[in-house]
């Protein structure tokens, strides 16, 4: 599998490439009052608006830094109905990608309830990076709030 890498603090994360739309550099982001503090805002993608989460800020609590290799990596972020939308997701350092088979990583041996995105690790020449699972980023109440149709807000048919 294919693997684009980045780091949260001072670890090292993964996305399985076949989860990943397209690599952007930062852009603009317009602000969304009252969402949860980890939703960096809604970027303009192709005319349409894409929801981005700020993946240092939901792991630790704290933003990312705008570096050189900081970019928002678009996703393909599938909803309970079946539907496939776009996300963005702010990563620092997601300039590197890695091939690896599946059967190279392990169970980390421990649970982490608060976190249900973070899977399997792989020992990389003495560090361990983490593969983060696209479809449990997003707790139901937050997809609810950025992936509801303005007609189902309304009311309207």
């Amino acid at each position: 599998m294919q693997l684009l890498l980045f780091r949260i603090a001072d670890q090292r994360y993964a996305l399985d490439i076949k989860q990943v739309a397209e690599i952007a550099p930062l852009t603009r982001l317009s602000h969304l009052p009252q969402a949860p503090d980890y939703i960096a805002g809604v970027m303009n993608y192709r005319g349409e608006p894409v929801p981005v989460v700020d993946i240092c800020h939901l792991a630790t609590g704290s933003t990312c830094a705008k570096r050189m290799s900081t970019r928002t990596v678009l996703v393909n972020y599938p909803l309970t109905d079946g539907d496939i939308r776009v996300l963005g997701l702010l990563a620092e350092g997601a300039t590197e990608i890695l091939q690896r088979e599946r059967d190279q990583f392990s169970d980390p041996g421990v649970v982490q309830p608060n976190a249900p995105y973070l899977g399997d690790v792989l020992n990389e020449a003495g560090e361990m990076i983490q593969l983060v699972d696209v479809d449990a980023l997003l707790n139901d109440e937050v997809r609810a709030i950025i992936f509801t149709d303005r007609a189902d807000v309304s009311g309207a048919s």
